[in-house]
């Protein structure tokens, strides 16, 4: 990039996203002290973030996706005060999350996912209060997840997937009442999974895939009924199905494959008419398959292989659904 544009002081916004930009980001970028909107996204830029980038600070949106950016995110972002995004996700960024972000306190969406980012989730980002937006996915960070990210009252995103966390699901996360997608997949988390999470009224997705999440799915999972896709595959569940899950009538995902969960399946299943994709295979299912199922006529993918179900009903629900696997081993 040209660093002559370092000369243009007057500036107030800087776009050159979606080019096929290459070579480093200009030191002199830090003399554009009245530009607001920085963006850079989509383009096939190297080196490191310049430090000199701080000194920005009328900035309220940098957004550096999606290049080849590497080395560690400079702590002299933390001056920018009034940024309110600040997006560096897809590059290859190491380190740790600095300590600094903890000042940008209007700061509303934060994406640091699929780099290489490595440490724990700081605690201070719980007080980053004015955040919609919070996503670390697809890194390498360790840790436990803070129970501080509970106060994040206005958070409808949080992202935390893919990384090697552990520890468990802080029951603060119930506190997050305008929550709309939870991605926590395919992490080190154990323990149950909060009953709290029943009080996220506007949850449309939950994704707990991949873990080793284990005791009891919670009953008050059916009470977030905006959700339209469940996510507890792969996981050391164990117990019954809750047969408040009826009470889904949005869903159309549920995914409870690979637990360990016992029990019949619950009538209560036949009324989620929304529903276009039943997993429940490679569990130790009982009983018979419910004909309530045969209300399901949206079910594009039926799966209750490799239980221990009762043969009984078995060819009326392969009559109404010919993709439906389940197995005469299950038997």
């Amino acid at each position: 990039m040209n660093g002559c544009l370092g000369n243009l002081v007057n500036l107030e916004r800087l776009h050159l996203g979606n080019n096929k930009l290459t070579g480093n980001i200009p030191t002199s970028f830090g003399m554009l002290r009245k530009v607001k909107e920085l963006a850079l996204n989509n383009n096939k830029l190297t080196s490191i973030i310049p430090s000199s980038l701080g000194n920005m600070d009328s900035l309220k949106s940098l957004d550096f996706q999606s290049n080849l950016l590497s080395g560690s995110i400079p702590s002299s972002l933390g001056n920018l005060r009034n940024l309110t995004l600040l997006i560096l996700d897809r590059n290859k960024l190491s380190g740790d999350i600095p300590d600094s972000i903890a000042n940008l306190k209007k700061l509303k969406w934060f994406a640091l996912d699929e780099n290489h980012l490595t440490e724990s989730i700081p605690s201070w980002l719980g007080d980053l209060n004015s955040l919609t937006l919070l996503s670390v996915e697809r890194n390498r960070l360790t840790g436990t997840i803070p129970n501080s990210l509970g106060n994040l009252k206005n958070l409808t995103t949080l992202a935390l997937g893919y990384n090697n966390i552990t520890g468990q699901i802080p029951p603060s996360f119930g506190n997050l009442k305008k929550l709309v997608v939870i991605y926590l997949r395919y992490t080190k988390v154990n323990g149950g999974i909060p009953a709290t999470l029943g009080n996220l009224e506007n949850l449309s997705d939950l994704y707990l895939q991949g873990n080793q999440l284990s005791d009891t799915i919670p009953s008050s999972l059916g009470n977030l009924t905006k959700l339209t896709q469940i996510y507890l595959n792969n996981n050391q569940l164990s117990g019954s199905i809750p047969s408040s899950f009826g009470n889904l009538t949005k869903l159309q995902w549920l995914l409870l494959n690979n637990n360990q969960l016992t029990g019949s399946i619950p009538d209560t299943i036949g009324k989620i008419s929304k529903l276009t994709n039943l997993d429940l295979s490679s569990n130790y299912l009982s009983g018979r398959i419910p004909s309530s199922l045969l209300k399901l006529t949206n079910l594009k993918k039926l799966d209750l292989y490799n239980n221990k179900l009762s043969p009984e009903g078995v060819e009326t629900i392969k009559q109404q659904f010919p993709f439906a696997k389940v197995s005469s081993e299950s038997y």
